[in-house]
């Protein structure tokens, strides 16, 4: 049964498939309800560029891992507004050309949140503040495999987010999970600058990436915690990133089911 209230897709992982994140949301809108906003929490797999080791193996493969491209190069036009954050497998030294975050394709629809700035959005007649950190924890932390520095948290970006006023942010974004909550069973894998940081906005809702075996859902103090690559949700095809609906006109949210 299709309700008219506007709602807002959420993503993990896409490395690459904006066409298949697009046509999901298609999919579901044609069943459910509109859908106003796409959130996406990093590894969207934006290389305009240079493409690292990684995803160079995986497009060998798959040539979608480097599909974005087409949307960023304006060749393909995204079908609603899209906001984002850096994963660690993005071109970090092309998204650093945009410090401050912001549009980067010709249409205008792709865009890029980084901690300097919140995103705001009129979601039905609901207005929704996002904030978002991109990158995992620094080099060398036992929680993380990362190799590239350019992929790591960046301080600027996490002070100002600390800056902001508690309860002033409704949707964190992050890509890296709450210390203790990436890997299920794994109590090392995980940050303790996503901890402090949900602790001290205490949005209503926390999502993230990253880790392809993730725990369940939990709530962290006033916020309830997402992570996007469920196990039991839908999943964007060969890849860990989940897919789950947010209702701002309650306030409810759910995984999409398989």
């Amino acid at each position: 049964m299709k309700d008219a209230s506007p709602l807002i897709a959420i993503f993990g992982d896409v490395h690459g498939a904006l066409d298949a994140m697009y046509r999901l949301t298609a999919q579901w809108e044609r069943k459910r309800a509109p859908v106003a906003l796409i959130l996406q929490t990093g590894d969207m797999g934006i290389f305009p560029g240079d493409v690292d080791k990684a995803t160079r193996r995986h497009a060998e493969a798959d040539p979608t891992e480097l599909g974005a491209k087409d949307y960023v190069d304006g060749v393909k036009s995204p079908e609603r507004t899209t906001v984002f954050i850096r994963g660690n497998h993005e071109d970090h030294g092309w998204l650093a050309r945009y410090p401050g975050g912001g549009a980067i394709d010709p249409s205008g629809l792709l865009h890029y949140l980084t901690g300097l700035r919140v995103y705001t959005v009129d979601v039905g007649g609901v207005g929704v503040t996002i904030a978002g950190l991109g990158g995992i924890a620094p080099r060398g932390r036992r929680n993380t495999e990362e190799r590239n520095p350019g992929g790591a948290f960046d301080p600027a970006e996490l002070d100002a987010l600390l800056a902001l006023e508690p309860g002033s942010v409704d949707i964190l974004l992050t890509h890296d999970s709450p210390r203790g909550f990436g890997l299920r069973g794994n109590a090392d894998t995980g940050a303790d600058e996503i901890t402090i940081l949900i602790e001290h906005l205490q949005p209503r809702f926390a999502f993230w990436g990253h880790y392809g075996h993730p725990p369940d859902p939990f709530p962290l103090g006033r916020t309830q915690c997402f992570p996007m690559t469920a196990e039991n949700a839908l999943r964007l095809p060969r890849r860990d990133g989940a897919m789950g609906i947010l209702r701002p006109s309650d306030w409810s949210f759910d995984y999409v089911g398989r």
